[in-house]
């Protein structure tokens, strides 16, 4: 959704997050949702990140993006989960946020507008790999990374 008039523009996107951390639960940062005896081997566990596993997470959800509008980050799906045999948390997410970004109208109605969207992570404790570690022993899916844009909605003249 794009606001000409106040500037702003609104964005769905999905972000999975992959890190290793074989201590989350025993160190109480996580709560697995499923009995001991319900887990099957190699499978992942479905947990819930504690408010202090969510602080230690290598990324803010929250101060995710650059320019947000007041507190317009709403992450309306998250989902995470543990593999013992690795260690390995994924974290899946689904976020809207609208964002501020300056418009040049001057050759309305036949102007274009480059809307960008800064993503920040926190590489203070955490090191950012393009490719992940072949022991964290991932699904074929999750060992590239790409971005790919396409603009929901479109704002013709009147």
């Amino acid at each position: 959704q794009i606001d000409i008039v106040n500037e702003r523009f609104s964005v769905s996107c999905s972000l999975s997050v992959f890190w290793r951390d074989p201590t989350i639960i025993d160190d109480h940062r996580a709560i697995p949702l499923l009995d001991k005896d319900d887990i099957l081997p190699d499978a992942e566990i479905p947990i819930v990140l504690t408010r202090r596993g969510r602080e230690d997470m290598p990324i803010s959800l929250e101060r995710l993006f650059a320019n947000p509008v007041g507190s317009s980050v709403n992450v309306y799906y998250r989902n995470e989960n543990l593999q013992p045999k690795t260690g390995v948390v994924r974290g899946s997410y689904k976020i809207r946020v609208t964002i501020k970004q300056s418009m040049s109208l001057s050759r309305f109605p036949f102007d274009r507008q480059m809307l960008q969207v800064f993503v920040f992570a926190g590489t203070e404790d955490w090191h950012i790999a393009s490719e992940p570690p072949v022991e964290w022993l991932l699904p074929d899916q999750f060992c590239t990374s790409s971005v790919t844009c396409v603009p929901s909605s479109r704002v013709e003249s009147e």
